[in-house]
């Protein structure tokens, strides 16, 4: 059996002791997930920023910079799709 219950696999209108613990740790796992997603996308922006910063440099010569411009395109996709 799961340790974890989401309020659409419950079987009565009213919970039992055991569902409400179970709801409440599914809960608390939802809780860490979207924690985890926005601490990542708080870490996506600062290494964002240092690529743009780098690939603005003037002091390059030969490095190949289009896989840093790639990377900021992607990165600044994704966030412009969560907002």
């Amino acid at each position: 059996m799961s340790d974890t219950i989401t309020t659409e696999e419950l079987t009565t209108e009213e919970p039992t002791t055991e569902e409400i613990a179970k709801m409440y740790k599914s809960a608390q796992a939802s809780e860490d997930m979207v924690n985890s997603i926005i601490s990542s996308t708080e870490r996506l922006e600062l290494n964002l920023k240092h690529l743009e910063s780098t690939v603005q440099s003037t002091y390059w010569t030969e490095e190949e910079l289009k896989p840093f411009n790639d990377a900021i395109t992607a990165g600044r996709t994704f966030l412009n799709k969560l907002s």
